[in-house]
């Protein structure tokens, strides 16, 4: 079959590194920095693609060339979706599978084994900043010995359209060239019909691609092109594990959804930057898109903003519904802001807000609406990349900021990059508005029999563009599951039901692995009680055999037997871990010092007297269109509009049997319509006129009032009209 690169890598998933700057690297090292680290030989990697999730096995063979035993550590950073579900050490040709146990009894064994004299690995999840970052340490690895590590990681894989996409981060590869394999083997649920790569690979069959050559160090992508397929159940067929049964659920709804955009659920955060040079006409602009932005949003939705410098000030504590208190506060508090909150720092407001916690029927979504500098861009970068999944992040950007990051942070994040200044912000604004609203599937849940378990408990929405991935598991496995239903509200808030009957079987037993990952992120993250969370988890991880960071940890023991007279001892040396700002920790004497010298060069300076910047007002011109959003009410409703859409307004007789205001909203959600440009806020008027008047008195109306539309008079939408003051549209 051959390799269909040009057409699909054009619809590459756009992926930044998130640990683009970072300068620390992976795989096996001397755990004392003095010594010669082993040598790498040779990688090879393997990647199964089993719909939307895929397994790959790191396989790298090293040697201790030095006349000294290593004690060494092995590092992996893998996505923040990802988990290692398997270690296996190789030490000249004795194979021990790594165990997992709980982290103190592994950690106590590992110490144990290295005071006898044998080799030990002990592999436990750390914590960090970039992805998930996987160590083991190995002791006591003797002089002239080839070690060879397989390690085996399961993540999701990216579904656009008939795509999926799988990408294995270039930390995977060494920076060092040598001779390495890659293989990827696809089992997917429907028939394959192009697949591409960033790097040239060959067909082996057709579900089967391979690469023969040197190392790369870079982000590999491979794009896999699938015929439509039904919604599937994948059973897998564990030959370990007879009784026991495990399902997934992969089902891709649709999402042909238009007029109902007013009923979806969001949690909209507005980041605003209010340094001081947001001041003048910027700070205008950003308080003309705040009161665009705030009335598109649907009554179903919650919404916070949070004004940024070095310090920050949140209209509310936390993310609130939009209603009539909340819209009010909000328009208040944008009528008042000002560029007085120091310097710009995004990192710190990003990290405040993803340390709040979500709320799975409301997905988040933040939008940046700033001119400043991006500082420590890589590590904004990473921030972004480790809770991309959580967020869809979008960022309007006024001319002279750092346009470069600010692409990226909307890329890893998967938003929209937009900038305007002036009257250029009504079009960007228009261009990320729809987008600003997720729509989704909720309040999902599998119809299983009794004797199984849904894993995870409470399943997050399914996004536009992404697919359901739900996990079953059963311990008594009694007559073969037929169908899976299921039950969710669509994103219109209707009640969405779907059999899935369609299944196939797989040999393997990564499913159960997936699943129990599943159900032991979702106990971090949601379970109060902490005893029963952690004795879950422990069992979890052993009867899975997955590690969990605090929890459980791999373990392997090699027990040297002819070890030479008089070999050099290991040495071993403790690392501090460093703290995440990277400052320098000086002793108690030298910080002291510094301190004394520091207040002495204060002392001698005068203090600068600080410049009181003279509030400027800011105009802007508006069109009709933008004149009748800027009318429209919290609940969508839209008074008083007819001298803004008629010519001679007086000439157009209003029907008998609608009130003024549901009449008003009416006209102007027609006139609305016609531009084209304004979709959140038309589906906010229709929702208002449709839950007033009722559906099918909405529908009579709305082609009466249409037919009116297209025999009067209408005002021109295009023409600019004298220029407003901004402070006067609060």
């Amino acid at each position: 079959m051959p390799v269909n690169r040009e057409n699909l890598l054009t619809a590459q998933v756009n992926y930044v590194s998130a640990t683009d700057g970072n300068t620390e690297t992976y795989g096996l090292k001397a755990q004392n920095p003095n010594e010669n680290p082993p040598e790498l030989r040779t990688m090879n990697l393997e990647t199964l693609v089993i719909d939307s999730m895929h397994t790959t096995v790191i396989e790298q063979t090293y040697v201790n060339a030095n006349n000294y035993p290593l004690e060494a550590i092995y590092k992996v950073l893998l996505p923040s979706t990802a988990h290692v579900i398997e270690f296996v050490a190789s030490l000249d040709g004795q194979t021990i599978k790594a165990k997992v146990k709980e982290e103190a009894a592994a950690k106590q064994e590992y110490e144990e084994a290295i005071a006898r004299g044998d080799t030990a690995v002990l592999a436990v999840a750390e914590d960090s900043k970039i992805g998930n970052l996987f160590s083991m340490s190995l002791g006591n690895i003797l002089p002239g010995k080839t070690i060879q590590i397989r390690t085996k990681y399961i993540d999701l894989a990216t579904a656009l359209g008939r795509n999926t996409h799988v990408i294995i981060p270039k930390d995977i590869f060494p920076t060092v060239v040598v001779d390495c394999s890659i293989r990827v083997t696809c089992s997917m649920s429907g028939s394959i019909s192009g697949f591409a790569s960033t790097i040239n690979m060959e067909s082996e069959s057709d579900t089967s691609y391979i690469y023969q050559g040197k190392s790369v160090c870079q982000d590999t992508e491979f794009v896999i092109e699938t015929e439509q397929t039904e919604p599937t159940i994948i059973i897998e067929r564990n030959p370990e594990a007879p009784e026991s049964q495990h399902v997934m659920v992969n089902f891709s709804p649709s999402f042909d959804y238009t007029e109902d955009l007013a009923e979806y659920m969001n949690d909209i955060v507005f980041l605003v930057d209010r340094s001081g040079s947001m001041g003048g006409s910027r700070i205008g602009a950003v308080k003309f898109a705040m009161n665009i932005l705030l009335r598109a949003i649907p009554t179903s939705s919650k919404f916070n903003i949070l004004g940024f410098g070095t310090r920050f000030q949140k209209l509310f504590n936390s993310s609130e519904l939009m209603n009539e208190y909340s819209f009010d506060r909000a328009m208040q508090y944008c009528s008042t802001m000002d560029a007085n909150l120091g310097g710009t720092n995004i990192y710190k407001a990003l990290s405040t807000v993803f340390n709040e916690p979500t709320e799975l029927d409301y997905p988040r979504v933040i939008i940046i609406l700033t001119d400043g500098y991006v500082g420590q861009p890589n590590e904004l970068l990473r921030l972004v990349d480790r809770y991309k999944e959580d967020i869809v992040l979008h960022s309007v950007a006024i001319p002279g900021c750092s346009e470069k990051y600010l692409k990226q942070l909307s890329t890893i994040g998967g938003g929209k990059f937009i900038k305007g200044e002036g009257n250029e912000i009504i079009s960007a604004i228009a261009n990320i508005m729809k987008s600003c609203i997720i729509s989704s599937y909720r309040d999902i849940y599998l119809e299983l029999p009794d004797n199984f378990v849904q894993y995870p408990n409470k399943i997050a929405p399914i996004l536009a563009g992404s697919r359901l991935l739900a996990f079953g598991a059963t311990h008594k496995k009694e007559d073969e599951l037929s169908s899976v239903m299921i039950s969710s509200v669509d994103p219109c808030g209707e009640e969405f039901y779907q059999e899935v009957t369609n299944i196939r079987y797989v040999e393997t037993d990564v499913i159960g692995k997936f699943a129990a990952v599943q159900r032991i992120r979702e106990l971090m993250l949601y379970c109060e009680d902490e005893d029963l969370k952690k004795d879950e988890i422990i069992n979890l991880c052993i009867k899975y055999q997955v590690p969990a960071k605090g929890y459980a940890a791999f373990i392997a023991v090699f027990e040297n037997e002819d070890v030479p007279d008089n070999l050099p001892e290991m040495q071993t040396k403790t690392v501090d871990t460093e703290s995440p700002n990277e400052n320098l920790v000086l002793n108690d004497d030298r910080a002291q010092d510094t301190r004394k010298m520091a207040m002495k060069e204060k002392c001698k300076r005068p203090a600068k007297r600080k410049k009181r910047r003279r509030p400027r007002n800011y105009n802007v011109f508006l069109n009709n269109n933008i004149r009748i959003v800027l009318m429209q009410n919290f609940n969508g409703s839209i008074p008083d509009c007819h001298s803004l859409v008629f010519t001679n307004p007086n000439e157009v007789e209003k029907p008998a049997d609608i009130e003024d205001i549901h009449w008003s909203t009416l006209v102007a959600l027609i006139y609305l319509e016609r531009a084209n440009s304004w979709d959140l806020n038309v589906a906010k008027a229709r929702n208002y006129l449709a839950k007033a008047l009722g559906k099918s008195k909405f529908d009579q109306l709305y082609e009466l009032a249409s037919e009116i539309l297209n025999r009067a008079n209408l005002q021109s939408d295009k023409d600019d009209l004298d220029s407003v003051p901004v402070n006067s549209l609060f």
